[in-house]
């Protein structure tokens, strides 16, 4: 979000890189509060980004989540911020 703000997200090539940046946060993140008697359909495996919309001042993200069972959550998330 901080290289949104700072205007960094100019194509949707701009979005995937800092997704994918941050993807290995998360992971890391989710790892560290995991329990081991947590059932592998709760858990992160990984996550794609499917979608990349640039209007305006709006981003929106196309991302599909995928547990460490296989099963997967598509989720569309519209961002407000600043495109420069």
């Amino acid at each position: 979000m901080i290289e949104a703000r700072q205007g960094r997200w100019r194509t949707p090539l701009d979005v995937q890189q800092a997704f994918y940046a941050a993807l290995v946060d998360v992971k890391r993140q989710m790892k560290k509060i995991e329990q081991p008697a947590d059932p592998a359909d709760e858990r992160l495996d990984t996550g794609r980004l499917l979608d990349v919309t640039l209007a305006g001042d709006r981003v929106s993200l196309g991302i599909e989540w995928v547990s460490l069972a296989g099963t997967s959550r598509k989720l569309i998330a519209p961002i407000a911020t600043i495109v420069k």
